[in-house]
């Protein structure tokens, strides 16, 4: 069941994050968004551009989740390995009720980005346009009545030594409204380049445009028309379609990825797959057929759906049937290869046979 489109602000967000009541199911691919992306993302979020809706989940079975990539982009810590976290259906359950747990569906590279940069694991910086760079009918309104994108003369990577400059993060910390004033002008007005060479009159009318640009941040950080989402409430099978449907990245994702995020607790689909590959090169092994199969040995012979399998399939199954199966594979092309029925896989037409062939080799 879809929800109708809500909104929400970046200050909720970021907060859900800390919680963890906002994860990512293990199977989306890594953040890769560069940084000129993140500035691209908050000139329109200060341009009142529409950056288009995130989509959150709610599962209805176990999976296992991992946290928002807060890495480094380069040096110490940058190759560690994301936190996972499984949940059984139960925890799951409680979760979404009481502290309205999601998971992020599409949307991932805008939500890493904004959070990355609010809590400073990136620097991007609201750099400001110097009084003589504001329109005419600018420069005639009191400093409180002018917009963001008014005042805004780029959003940057790094602090402009000519203009008056907000590293967002800072502007985060400030708009929580814990920090005094004579600490924000030491610890972060007071380490501008800009500043360097005012009188103290020109210090002070400086700090004050300081202080209301990270008041409006704060307001825009604040807003719960900012951000607009969906709210998806799935079975499973419906989970797995909207994979299958929805991705545009070149990444397709289908159930056996979901079915991966699952089992990850106490069996590693993806790295059982990638050892089995390695072991024979030669030849080419379809997941889906080994996992099917499975699910086929379980149910006695009467499922092999996909419903079924993210439904009822859990890792003790793949631990007791998959060195098994995965013989019975090789043995099966083995046998097709000596015997001259095939030259090639890519001739098969349905490999999903491949299995029932077993007695005969």
């Amino acid at each position: 069941m879809i929800a109708p489109q809500q909104t929400e602000s970046i200050k909720d967000l970021v907060e859900n994050i800390n919680k963890e009541n906002i994860l990512l199911p293990e199977f989306q691919r890594d953040f890769v968004w560069e940084l000129s992306k993140t500035c691209e993302l908050f000139d329109s979020l200060v341009r009142d551009i529409f950056i288009g809706s995130i989509i959150y989940g709610k599962p209805s079975f176990e999976i296992t989740v991992r946290e928002i990539d807060t890495r480094p982009r380069k040096g110490e810590g940058s190759r560690r390995k994301l936190a996972t976290k499984f949940f059984n259906k139960e925890e799951i359950q409680r979760m979404t009720q009481i502290n309205n747990f999601r998971i992020i569906l599409d949307g991932q590279q805008r939500v890493t980005s904004i959070y990355r940069a609010l809590t400073g694991v990136d620097e991007v910086w609201f750099i400001a346009k110097n009084e003589e760079e504001l329109e005419t009918s600018v420069r005639e309104k009191a400093l409180r009545e002018r917009t963001l994108e008014e005042m805004l003369f780029e959003f940057s990577l790094q602090e402009d030594e000519d203009r008056l400059s907000i590293k967002l993060s800072d502007a985060f910390l400030i708009s929580k409204g814990d920090i005094l004033d004579d600490d924000i002008k030491e610890n972060y007005f007071g380490k501008l380049s800009c500043i360097a060479g005012m009188d103290e009159e020109e210090l002070k009318l400086a700090f004050r445009k300081y202080r209301m640009i990270c008041v409006k941040l704060g307001e825009l950080f604040k807003s719960d028309k900012l951000l607009s989402y969906y709210l998806l409430n799935m079975d499973t099978e419906k989970f797995a379609l909207f994979f299958e449907r929805s991705n545009s990245k070149g990444i397709q994702l289908n159930f056996i990825d979901i079915l991966a995020a699952k089992l990850y607790k106490g069996f590693n689909l993806r790295q059982k797959i990638g050892e089995l590959e390695s072991g024979f090169p030669n030849y080419y092994f379809n997941r889906e057929v080994i996992v099917r199969t499975i699910s086929y040995i379980v149910s006695n012979g009467k499922e092999v759906d996909r419903n079924y399998i993210l439904s009822n399939l859990n890792y003790e199954h793949f631990n007791m049937y998959w060195d098994e199966v995965c013989d019975c594979y090789r043995k099966v092309l083995d046998f097709l290869f000596k015997e001259r029925f095939i030259i090639s896989q890519k001739w098969m037409p349905y490999e999903n046979m491949l299995i029932p062939l077993n007695p005969w080799c």
